[in-house]
């Protein structure tokens, strides 16, 4: 039999124990419910950061939205690049016009562009371009214009496209000879090429659509190119206000009007489609042809069909075509004979003076 004594002792280490054991447990949960409580104050502040976050992109996104896109875009380049009158060109540049309407019905933005140029030789030193290019618009465009522009001038070439304002135009370069001037009789030839399609909304939000109508193309006499071009009634960033009367051999301005394109069937709401083909005579030793966005043009694909560039009895030509836009080069980046060159998939933002340049040159056979 087991003493008094000894089974005392025995329950007092019992006691010990328990009591250890419970302290042990305790610490444990003290631990772990520091643990859960700091994961806990950090996920509630990651999300409130986030929540506030939203809120703030939130507020943002509403502010900015109650503004002119242009005015809210001169805030945030005005951040970024730092105030310059230099910007509101940048800014006409990415819109696709002046931007100071809150319904953007003053932007002219192709959200598909598609681009085809044939190539047929005429004689020994000129070939026929025949291009057709398709634009979608991302908004309805109202206007019940279109205006072209022929020039032979390389300063009004890279001025028109910021110093327009008409909603659709489209710019012809026709490089001329000083010494065998051209130009005037190259533009008579080349407008009764002009074919014109549309798809718009009539007054009564109606769907119509027409393909391939030749337009009466209006010349707009010289005292009036200031109401389609601003550099010629104000300067335009660094070029100086220019007189319309230094470029009459230069420069040539034509009204497309819509409605008589359309006829009195219908009458013109908005427009959410066009297509223009024409043809202008070039020279073969240029070596190049191009064509440049009038306004912010996402370009699909370019389709090319020059195998007729070469003449009987000739060296057949080799083809690049190179992009100056956002994308690099599209493929294929070698010279090429024309059947590879075919159909060229682009698929890149062109803001106003982005292009594509075709190449050529004889084959190194």
């Amino acid at each position: 039999m087991e003493s008094p004594t000894r089974r005392g002792g025995s329950s007092g280490g019992v006691r010990v124990t328990v009591a250890a054991v419970l302290a042990a447990v305790c610490a444990v949960i003290t631990v772990v419910l520091s643990v859960a409580l700091v994961l806990l104050l950090v996920v509630v502040r990651r999300e409130a950061a986030r929540l506030s976050g939203r809120l703030d992109a939130g507020v943002e996104s509403t502010v900015l939205g109650a503004l002119p896109p242009a005015q809210a875009l001169e805030v945030v380049l005005g951040q970024v690049h730092g105030r310059s009158p230099h910007t509101t060109e940048l800014i006409t540049s990415l819109l696709g016009g002046e931007g100071r309407r809150l319904d953007r019905s003053d932007l002219t933005i192709s959200e598909r562009t598609d681009l085809e140029y044939r190539l047929v030789r005429v004689d020994r030193d000129s070939y026929q371009l025949i291009m057709q290019v398709d634009y979608t618009f991302t908004n309805r465009v109202p206007t019940d214009k279109f205006v072209i522009f022929a020039t032979s001038d390389a300063t009004l070439r890279d001025s028109i496209v910021l110093g327009c304002r008409q909603p659709l135009f489209e710019l012809w370069y026709i490089p001329d000879d000083p010494v065998d001037p051209l130009f005037h009789e190259s533009v008579d030839r080349m407008l009764p090429s002009v074919r014109i399609g549309l798809q718009f909304l009539d007054a009564y939000d109606e769907p119509r659509e027409l393909h391939d109508r030749s337009p009466l193309l209006n010349e707009v006499r010289i005292g009036r190119w200031e109401e389609h071009l601003t550099f010629f009634r104000e300067p335009l960033g660094d070029l100086p206000r220019l007189r319309p009367e230094e470029y009459m051999r230069s420069l040539r301005v034509f009204e497309i009007d819509l409605h008589r394109v359309v006829g009195p069937a219908a009458q013109i709401g908005t427009i959410t489609r066009l297509s223009l083909r024409s043809m202008t005579l070039q020279r073969v030793d240029d070596g190049f042809c191009y064509w440049q966005a009038p306004y912010p043009c996402y370009l699909e694909r370019m389709q090319i069909d020059a195998a007729g560039l070469a003449a009987d009895g000739d060296d057949p030509f080799v083809f690049r075509l190179q992009s100056f836009a956002f994308r690099s080069q599209p493929s294929p980046a070698r010279w090429s004979p024309p059947e590879q060159v075919k159909v060229i998939d682009v698929r890149s933002w062109l803001l106003p003076g982005h292009g594509v340049v075709l190449l050529w040159k004889e084959s190194e056979r």
